[in-house]
């Protein structure tokens, strides 16, 4: 019996020692491309000349580079887990069309930070489709005119973008399902009745901030304000908002909205009472806007 034994536990024995240099040969192979993939898109990035990261991505190991965070396995083995790349492309080298394909090496990639690098479009975009894992998108501060197909982001940050119904792609909001923070702040949306009407389909949005964007009363959709009782937190400060009727019935059916901002806007008369009724408003801005007459105690309260 021992010796038919002995000859099955060699079998098993080696069979194993095969699988565990099969995974470490795969882990490895992940891992040097995931360094591959950050030299390309650094190189991508200073092109055709220096950058600021030319003196900070040196370290043999690529998690102790500027910007870029890991976590670990069991065997130690590195993945790349959040991507800080703000404002690193100097002025003067142009727009940079990163290649998105690059990214599709970072299967544990959780935020991605690339605000102010002069991103005008990316190459091959329907790559971010396959970052899963993705849930916070920093594009701020970028000339971006094209980005489609990210359905599992929370949170999005277009800030700064001059975007409108001609620059923004009509796919952007399209699948954006799970997203619960948009920032559209500092664009150009006064006319853009195709990306603010599209604001509607976004279920779970929880926090939209479109301050700074010339709107007035009659851009605002009013199934933005149907359709998003979840919403927490509402921006529209630093706009051409004159406060009427219609505007503060809609704002007043967000029963859990919990921050509102509408400071430097174009407000005229008193108060809708109708924000008394807002039990759950916590944080309420008015501020240099052209309010007359007294407030009613109910908003005070």
């Amino acid at each position: 019996m021992a010796g038919v034994l002995c000859p099955m536990l060699l079998l098993l024995w080696t069979c194993w020692i095969l699988m565990c240099l099969n995974f470490m040969g795969c882990s490895g192979k992940l891992v040097a491309e995931e360094k591959r993939a950050l030299l390309v898109l650094w190189d991508s990035l200073i092109y055709p000349n220096g950058s600021t990261l030319i003196n900070e991505w040196v370290e043999e190991d690529y998690c102790a580079w500027a910007g870029i965070f890991c976590i670990r396995d069991q065997n130690n083995d590195a993945r790349v887990l959040d991507i800080f790349l703000t404002s690193k492309r100097e002025l003067g080298l142009g727009i940079w069309y990163p290649d998105a394909t690059l990214l599709t090496r970072f299967t544990h990639l959780r935020s991605l930070y690339v605000s102010g690098n002069a991103i005008g479009n990316w190459i091959m975009p329907e790559a971010l489709c396959k970052l899963r894992n993705l849930k916070e998108l920093d594009l701020s501060f970028n000339p971006l005119n094209a980005l489609c197909g990210l359905k599992d982001i929370r949170r999005l940050d277009l800030s700064n973008n001059n975007l409108t119904d001609d620059s923004m792609p009509h796919c952007l909001f399209d699948d954006l399902s799970y997203l619960e923070l948009l920032d559209l702040s500092g664009n150009n949306l006064k006319n853009s009745h195709h990306i603010l009407s599209a604001l509607c389909r976004l279920r779970n949005l929880k926090r939209l901030d479109l301050s700074d964007n010339f709107l007035d009363d009659g851009n605002i959709p009013t199934c933005l304000f149907a359709k998003h009782s979840v919403f927490e937190s509402l921006d529209i400060s630093h706009n051409n908002i004159r406060g009427s009727p219609g505007f503060f019935s809609g704002i007043c059916k967000l029963r859990n909205l919990q921050v509102l901002n509408l400071q430097d806007n174009l407000i005229q008369g008193g108060l809708d009472p109708c924000l008394g009724g807002m039990t759950s408003l916590v944080s309420l801005d008015l501020s240099f806007n052209h309010f007359e007459g007294t407030v009613a105690s109910s908003i005070l309260t």
